[in-house]
């Protein structure tokens, strides 16, 4: 499973020699699976070139905590 989280491998599980499941990641799984609106990707990609997508989940909260707070002096 380590594995499949990981992104590295993917297991097929089978009964009676047929099969019947696939074991792979969430990341897997939203990558390949999971089809994203065109606009969720360019999203992700420019805040990829902006490096915004290095931020810790601390930065992501004061950042979100400044702009409730400039949003409510309004």
């Amino acid at each position: 499973m380590e594995e499949a989280e990981k992104g590295k491998i993917r297991f097929l599980v089978s009964r009676r020699g047929k099969p019947k499941l696939v074991i792979f990641g969430v990341r897997d799984y939203l990558k390949n699976v999971i089809k994203q609106p065109e606009i969720l990707t360019t999203i992700q990609l420019s805040a990829q070139k902006a490096g915004l997508d290095k931020m810790s989940d601390k930065e992501i909260e004061s950042e979100i905590a400044d702009y409730r707070r400039s949003k409510s002096k309004k």
